[in-house]
This record gives structure tokens, sequence and C-alpha cells, in this order.
């Protein structure tokens, strides 16, 4: 069951924790993943930074580097398509051992059109319980981090005001706005 949770000055229901991403380019900030969406602390593309819902046919996993790298080779939509069927189908699912050098979290979902899309996280999803997990991201890490919103995350980029920071904000969510629309 989900906890509700006050995000941007709306209610919603994050969901489980399943764990973080963490690469070197987001250390001490990692992603944090729930059942219903990921929170992102820090990115190279600041519009990127605060909550991502997941769409309702949405399927993530950690996948081997091998079939990582296999999919950003393949060259038309097809083939592309085609892969993230099957990744949907858990037909690439990474079992093995060493998952910190050997594989990483991919998303697959349907945007509003109804196309596949693809979203390859920096590294892979570390889980509570599993060797590797660092307890200081643990659950009550990762609500409290969506109870304080992104203009903590936000702050820990810049020195930008609050109302740089919402207007930045608004910047952003006007250009997913966009980009959805031309999907």
């Amino acid at each position: 069951m989900g906890k509700k949770t006050k995000l941007a000055g709306k209610y919603n229901t994050v969901g489980k924790y399943l764990g973080y991403t963490e690469s070197t380019d987001n250390k001490g900030f990692p992603t944090l993943y729930f059942e219903n969406g990921r929170f992102t602390q820090r990115h190279q593309l600041i519009t990127n930074v605060g909550w991502h819902p997941n769409s309702k046919d949405h399927y993530g996993s950690n996948i081997s580097i091998r079939k990582y790298n296999e999919y950003f080779k393949l060259k038309n939509v097809q083939e592309k398509d085609k892969f993230k069927t099957k990744f949907r189908k858990g037909r690439f699912d990474y079992h093995g051992s060493n998952a910190e050098n050997n594989a990483k979290y991919f998303e697959v979902f349907r945007d509003p059109f109804g196309k596949l899309r693809a979203h390859p996280s920096r590294s892979f999803l570390r889980m509570p319980g599993n060797a590797g997990f660092n307890k200081q991201y643990d659950q009550d890490y990762a609500y409290s981090k969506i109870e304080t919103g992104f203009f903590q995350a936000l702050n820990s980029y810049s020195n930008l005001t609050e109302e740089e920071g919402r207007n930045l904000v608004a910047k952003g969510n006007a250009a997913r706005e966009t980009r959805n629309k031309a999907w």
C-alpha cells in the first residue's frame, strides 16, 4: 500500500519504496524509485529534477549492460519497439551476481499517445535488503525526500531563490507538455 504524501501542492500516492540508483554524477543525491514513479534529486538536465510519475503501463528492471548497450545500437524504431516489448515481458531481467558492474536499471512505458518509450538509468537499481544497499537511503530517507519536495533538491544544485526555482520548474513543465503534445 502506498504512502500519501504532499508533493508540489498536490496529494499523490507514491507507493512502495523500491530502491535507488546512484552514479558518479549524482553521488549523495540518488534517484529514488517508488511503485508509482521516481524522484530525481540531481541531474545534468535541471528540468529532470523532481517527481516523475509512472504511466499505467510501466515496467522497470535491472538489465545486463550488454543488453542495455544493445538497445542503443538499434537503428530503427521497429527494432527498438521489438526490444521494448520483449523487455516488458521480463525477458531481459538481470539475475546474475555483481549487478553494480554488470547491470543498469531500464524502464519502458507507454506515453500519453500510446507510443512505447524507454528510460535508461545511470546505474542499476539498488533495492533494500540487497548486497550493496546503502542503509542511509532507506525507506525513511526516501519518503522524507518526497515530503520535503524538490525545491530542496533544486537548492542542492544552485543558489536559486524559491521564486527562480518555481519559474525554472514552470519552464520545465511547459517543455515536457510541449514534448508530450509532439509525441
